[in-house]
């Protein structure tokens, strides 16, 4: 049954009823002496009779009046009072005054309509299971042939379709089980149990879905730009605000270099070999200075090469010394013109620790022994370009040539277990007390410097660093030359090869190796970090 059509016939009963009972109570207000008593029934029924019914102008007179009884009705009503505004802010007292836009973001997020998609085709479509919502009669159903895709494409042959099997289960086969089930409890509780449906379609809400409304700060858009009529512009840079950063005159790099080898043999090992340990570490520190045409450049640099020795080889001593360096060198230059500098060059070298002979207390070095400054003025040229196609390339080239400098050399250890002869020291003469060392251990010299120092970073990762340092004195020529390639693996990790090679006649030649030059190659893997 149509639940308005119940309705309606409910409330055409409810009339009925209502409009019989107020005749009958009326029939006995109005005639109470002319119907007999309940005991003497056929008197009555005689007596409500059209035909018998008769009126004595006794009787009339006790019909009470429409108007009097209307006029007894309206004295004992009062009209309604206007309440005043103490009672109204006792009322409003408890209501909860909230703004436009309060109430606007309050009904935003108890819309359901939000919470989906605005792509979406049916935004007023809750996808759930009936069954588990509360029971609203809602009229209609969708129909039952609704689909969200087209049936045809499914029904084509294809030249596979004999290949399957005829049992296939249809598309959506489960999907549409569920609605039928749920439309068949649906139905049942409809018409067996109609009172549990407490809502209908009509007691729900009517309006529109609310409208979002922009709010905007309150904040004078009008003034958020504002341009004067009468700006003229003129060539007078002054009067426009610079911004001119902070200029720092003191640069600095620093590069560390911490780089480990170990190998051990047993001593049974069938192909023989020595245990060894080599370490290499160099710290170099740079801290610059460079103001309008000054510029003051300084460098500190420490290197020490050093490896075990196996007991078979030497007896006396535990390692050995192949690389040990301190150098402090300044520059301070006074730009001449384009890359051009008049400089004054400082440098101070000597070793870190002492380094014995093999299987001997002959020293070979140690630290201040020996010693050497060499000062002097000169030109320096500075090239640095960068501007390649290839990312990250860069060249850094200097030469600096001092036509006069000043050459000291001085060693602490003096005495005869110092082998000064290696280092460039000049010969005694005259006889030479017994103890005493056969070479000076002081050494002056005047001569010409040509230094250059090449950096060419080849890509991010693998670098080239060369420098060269050619002196003489017009006498005997000294001449040094290094060159480090080193291959960036990671932000802390690098392999380096070194080959530094020197030619120094100045020096006396020793009994295993005749020759003025000489040759340190290393090619070591490890720690590597710089800024």
């Amino acid at each position: 049954m149509n639940m308005k059509k119940y309705r309606t016939w409910m409330i055409f009963c409810l009339t009925g009823l209502l409009a019989w009972a107020n005749a009958w109570a009326q029939q006995e207000t109005v005639f109470p002496t002319l119907l007999p008593t309940q005991g003497d029934r056929p008197a009555r029924e005689e007596a409500i009779r059209p035909d018998s019914l008769t009126l004595s102008t006794d009787d009339l007179g006790k019909i009470v009046d429409l108007r009097q009884q209307f006029a007894r009705q309206n004295s004992l009503y009062k009209a309604a009072l206007t309440p005043n505004e103490r009672l109204l802010r006792f009322l409003r007292k408890d209501e909860l005054q909230m703004s436009d836009e309060a109430l606007y973001w309050a009904r935003l997020v108890r819309d359901v309509s939000t919470l989906i998609d605005s792509h979406m085709t049916f935004r007023d479509t809750m996808i759930v299971n009936p069954l588990f919502m509360p029971l609203l009669f809602k009229g209609d159903f969708l129909p039952d042939d609704l689909t969200f895709y087209n049936p045809d494409t499914l029904r084509r042959t294809t030249p596979y379709e004999r290949l399957t099997s005829p049992n296939i289960e249809p598309l959506f086969a489960r999907e549409r089980l569920g609605q039928t089930l749920e439309r068949s409890a649906y139905r049942y509780i409809q018409n067996n149990h109609p009172t549990l449906f407490h809502y209908s379609l009509n007691d729900l809400p009517q309006d529109e879905v609310i409208q979002p409304r922009t709010i905007w700060r309150d904040i004078d858009r009008t003034r958020l730009f504002q341009v004067q009529a009468d700006t003229t512009f003129n060539n007078d840079v002054d009067d426009l605000p610079r911004f001119i950063p902070e200029r720092r005159y003191w640069t600095s790099a620093f590069e560390s270099t911490i780089q480990l080898s170990e190998s051990y043999v047993s001593k049974n090992w069938s192909g023989g070999g020595n245990s060894n340990l080599n370490m290499l570490t160099r710290q170099y520190v740079m801290y610059n200075y460079e103001k309008d045409r000054v510029k003051f450049t300084n460098e500190l640099e420490v290197k020490l090469n050093m490896n075990a020795i196996p007991s078979q080889i030497d007896t006396v001593h535990n390692y050995k010394v192949n690389d040990d360096l301190i150098r402090i060198s300044s520059n301070v230059g006074l730009k001449a013109f384009e890359k051009w500098y008049y400089t004054f060059n400082f440098e101070f070298k000597t070793q870190m620790v002492e380094n014995y002979a093999e299987n001997s207390e002959t020293l070979l070095a140690a630290f201040l022994a020996p010693m050497t400054i060499n000062v002097g003025p000169g030109m320096k040229y500075e090239l640095l370009k960068s501007d390649f196609k290839t990312r990250h390339r860069s060249v850094d080239f200097k030469v600096n040539i001092q036509p006069a400098t000043y050459n000291f050399m001085y060693s602490t250890h003096s005495d005869a277990k110092m082998d000064l002869g290696r280092h460039g020291f000049k010969l005694r003469k005259g006889e030479i007390p017994e103890g005493e060392n056969a070479y000076e251990h002081v050494l002056n010299e005047i001569g010409t410097r040509f230094e250059a120092n090449l950096t060419f970073n080849i890509n991010r990762s693998i670098s080239w660093v060369s420098k060269m340092i050619y002196y003489t004195t017009y006498k005997k020529v000294n001449w040094d030359f290094e060159n480090t390639f080193n291959l960036q693996i990671s932000r802390f990790f690098s392999t380096r090869i070194n080959l530094h090679v020197k030619y120094d006649d100045g020096v006396a030649k020793s009994e295993d190796f005749r020759s003025y030059f000489q040759f340190n190659q290393l090619l070591s893997f490890g720690f590597n970090y710089k800024w």
